[in-house]
């Protein structure tokens, strides 16, 4: 996957993968709400950080899931870097 991807489209896929990890209906995902209070657990955010460094294709570091709270600055990140 580009690194160039925009951020719209960023935001699409975080909020899909998200979604499917909550098994939630993307739809019902706020992305300026923090994923902790969206309900994604420590191993998720873990597991989110590895999906989006396959995405990126380049080494993520597992806390940009804490550094970057939810879904619109993880996509900021994706952009930025």
């Amino acid at each position: 996957m580009s690194t160039t991807t925009s951020h719209a489209a960023q935001v699409a896929w975080l909020t899909m993968r998200v979604a499917g990890m909550l098994e939630v209906d993307p739809a019902d995902l706020d992305a300026d709400l923090p994923l902790a209070e969206l309900g994604l657990s420590s191993l998720q955010a873990v597991e989110l950080a590895g999906d989006l460094e396959d995405r990126l294709g380049r080494a993520v570091d597992p806390t940009v899931v804490y550094d970057h709270p939810t879904i619109a600055e993880l996509a900021d990140f994706a952009v930025s870097t």
